[in-house]
């Protein structure tokens, strides 16, 4: 929290309204996402994305959609 206080001490009004629009867009984008998309998007984020990683998670994925049309 001290990092955003720090940060936003030297925004203007405008760049303020920017960040929250942004923020909110990024809260309501993850929010759609099912736990499976969020875990492939940490893991892109974050550097961890290996095939293997995002093949185990993509085959969840599957799992999930196949129990969906049952």
């Amino acid at each position: 929290m001290k990092f955003w206080r720090r940060k936003a001490e030297g925004m203007s009004p405008e760049q303020m309204d920017e960040a929250v629009m942004a923020i909110q867009a990024e809260i309501e984008r993850r929010m759609s996402m099912g736990p499976v998309e969020r875990e492939i998007a940490h893991q892109m984020r974050y550097g961890w994305a290996t095939f293997d990683n995002v093949r185990q998670s993509l085959l969840i994925l599957a799992r999930e959609i196949d129990g969906l049309k049952k």
